[in-house]
C-alpha cells in the first residue's frame, strides 16, 4: 500500500513505480486519482523507487512532489503457505539469504514424548519470550522449532537465539514509533561519512579546475525499532478492560541508505558534472573555480525510507567533511597523441557501434566554438568543405593532417580551420603538436538539418576513412575525466567504444 498526504481540495495524484536504487526508469505509471493511497502488488525479489506527481483536477501540467520525489521501497518477506512451508523445512535457505541460527537446548525424554501435540504452543512461547531485537521471519522460526521436535528447556533473554550481524554495518539509528498516535522519534543516528579513496585536481585553464573524487559508500544501516502499542482487549485479562496496557515490540532491520552529494568550494556551491555509482563505489566529477590550496567541503544528504506497522517514514540526515586534493596532469606521457582540447569537453557519441550509428567512425565532442589542438606533429594534407554525400548530408568544413607516425587525424563540422593568430592553414603546412588547427562549429547537415555544435574527431591508420580506429587507446588523457554529456536523457550515448560505459 502506497500512501501520501493530501495537499488540499481539488488536487489529483499520479503514482509512478521506478526501477533500481537510482530511480532511473519508470516501469509502472498509474492514472490520476484523488485518493491518498494506492494498493500495488510488487514482486519481492527486486528493488524499486516510487514518486508522486500531482496537479489540479482538470489541468494537464503536473509537478513532482517534493515530499515523495524518489522514495525507496523496502523488500518485504512473502507470505508462505503451508505447502511452501514443507519445502522450507527441507531447504530453509531458499526463504532468506541469511537464515537466523537458532540455538535449541536438547529436551529430556519425557518432554520428547509430549512434543508432537505441542508444536504450536512451543512456537508461541518462543515468540513471546525472545527479546533479541532482530526481526526473525515467523515461517523460519516456526519451521526451525518443528524440524527439531525439541522445545527449549529455558528461554532467557539474548541467550535464546544467536543471529549473526554483518560486520560491515557501521551506521545505526534508533527509532521509536507510537502505533496509536502515528508519532515517531529518531535518536542516536550515527551515519558514517563515505570512505574517500582519492581526490585529484586537474587544471583546465587559467580560471577553472576539475576535481575527481573517488570513494565507497557504507550503504548498510542498522535500524533498531521500538513500536509502542496497547495490548489487545481480552475478557481474561482485566488489565485490558478499561485502559491501555502499553506494550513494546522491538526489532532490528538492515536497510539501504541513499546518498545525494553537494559540494562547496570557497563558500560557494560548485557544479557536479557527473555522479556515478557502481555498486558501493562512487565517482564525483566537479567543475570549480581555480583552486589555490583551499579544502573542498563535501556534504552527502543521506536518505532512508522504512515501513513500520504499515506506515511509511522518511528520514534525511547530512554528513559533511572537508577534503584535500592532489594535483594531477591531464596527460600521462604514455600515449602518442595529446588530447585535442585545452579543457575538459564531454562526448555526445563514442567511436564504434553506437545506438545512433552502426559504425561511428570517430568521437563526437560536445564543443561550441572551442579551439582544437594538433595531437602530434604533422602536415596538412587536405582542407575544404565535405560534400561527398551531397549538400543535405555533408560534413561541413574539415581539415585532415598526416602525422609523423604515419597516422591521420580528421576534424569535421568546423567553424574555421585557422591557427591561433587567425591565419588559415593550407595544404602542405607543417603543424606542431599543441598548435591550434581550427575552431569547432556547426557546419554540415544531415537530411538538410543542422547537426548542432560539436567536433567530429577521427583517427585513421591510413588515408582512407575505412581505416578509422578508436582514438581512446592512443590519446594521452585520463578518460575518467571525460563525461558522456546528457546520458541521463539519452542513455544511447553511453554505447559504442565507451571506456567507461556507466557515465
Amino acid at each position: 500500500m502506497f500512501q501520501w498526504e493530501i495537499l488540499e481540495e481539488g488536487y489529483e495524484y499520479k503514482l509512478e513505480i521506478l526501477k533500481g536504487t537510482r530511480c532511473t526508469s519508470t516501469i509502472i505509471s498509474f492514472p490520476y486519482i484523488t485518493e491518498n493511497s494506492k494498493e500495488v502488488i510488487l514482486p519481492t525479489f527486486r528493488e524499486y523507487c516510487w514518486r508522486l506527481k500531482y496537479r489540479e483536477v482538470g489541468e494537464e501540467d503536473s509537478e513532482i512532489s517534493s515530499n515523495y520525489p524518489f522514495t525507496y521501497v523496502e523488500k518485504i518477506e512473502e507470505e508462505v503457505s503451508e505447502k511452501e512451508e514443507e519445502d522450507v523445512e527441507e531447504t530453509p535457505e531458499e526463504i532468506t539469504e541469511d537464515p537466523p541460527e537458532i540455538e535449541i537446548v536438547p529436551p529430556n525424554a519425557k518432554e520428547e514424548e509430549k512434543i508432537e501435540g505441542q508444536e504450536e504452543e512451543v512456537v508461541e512461547k518462543v515468540e513471546e519470550k525472545i527479546v533479541e531485537d532482530i526481526q526473525i521471519p515467523k515461517t523460519i522460526m516456526k519451521k526451525a522449532e518443528i524440524k527439531s521436535k525439541d522445545p527449549p528447556k529455558e528461554v532467557k533473554g539474548e541467550k535464546t537465539t544467536k543471529i549473526p550481524v554483518q560486520k560491515d554495518i557501521i551506521s545505526s539509528c534508533n527509532i521509536t514509533f507510537d502505533k496509536r498516535s502515528k508519532e515517531y522519534s529518531i535518536e542516536d543516528c550515527n551515519l558514517e561519512f563515505p570512505n574517500i579513496s582519492s581526490v585529484e585536481k586537474y587544471s583546465i585553464d587559467d580560471k577553472h579546475d576539475y576535481i575527481l573524487v573517488k570513494g565507497e559508500f557504507n550503504k548498510n544501516l542498522l535500524v533498531n525499532i521500538t513500536v509502542l502499542d496497547c495490548e489487545r482487549f481480552s475478557l481474561f485479562k482485566p488489565s485490558t478492560w478499561f485502559k491501555c496496557k502499553e506494550i513494546k515490540k522491538e526489532e532490528r532491520r538492515e536497510i539501504n541508505l541513499l546518498y545525494s552529494p553537494k559540494v562547496k568550494i570557497k563558500g560557494k556551491d560548485s557544479t557536479i558534472s557527473a555522479y556515478d555509482i557502481n555498486n558501493d563505489e562512487f565517482t564525483l566529477r566537479i567543475f570549480a573555480e581555480k583552486l589555490t590550496g583551499e579544502d573542498i567541503s563535501l556534504t552527502f544528504e543521506t536518505y532512508f525510507y522504512i515501513n513500520i506497522s504499515e506506515t511509511w517514514l522518511d528520514f534525511r540526515e547530512s554528513v559533511s567533511k572537508d577534503i584535500s586534493y592532489n594535483q594531477k596532469f591531464l596527460g600521462t606521457g604514455k600515449k602518442p597523441f595529446r588530447y585535442v582540447f585545452e579543457k575538459i569537453v564531454g562526448v555526445t557519441q563514442w567511436h564504434g557501434k553506437t545506438a545512433f550509428d552502426t559504425k561511428h567512425t570517430g568521437i563526437d565532442f560536445g564543443s561550441v566554438k572551442e579551439p582544437i589542438l594538433a595531437p602530434m606533429d604533422g602536415i596538412v594534407v587536405s582542407i575544404g568543405w565535405d560534400d561527398y554525400y551531397g549538400k543535405c548530408n555533408s560534413g561541413g568544413r574539415y581539415i585532415k593532417i598526416k602525422h609523423t607516425n604515419g597516422m591521420y587525424t580528421v576534424y569535421m563540422h568546423l567553424e574555421n580551420y585557422n591557427d591561433a593568430k587567425g591565419q588559415k592553414w593550407n595544404v602542405g603546412d607543417e603543424v606542431q603538436k599543441g598548435q591550434q588547427v581550427g575552431i569547432s562549429g556547426n557546419t554540415g547537415a544531415y537530411n538538410c538539418q543542422p547537426l548542432g555544435y560539436h567536433l567530429h574527431y577521427e583517427l585513421r591508420k591510413g588515408v582512407r576513412q575505412s581505416t578509422h580506429t578508436d582514438p581512446v587507446p592512443y590519446t594521452d588523457i585520463n578518460w575518467d575525466l571525460i563525461p558522456t554529456i546528457n546520458y541521463q536523457r539519452y542513455p544511447g550515448r553511453l554505447s559504442g567504444d565507451n571506456p567507461h560505459p556507466n557515465f
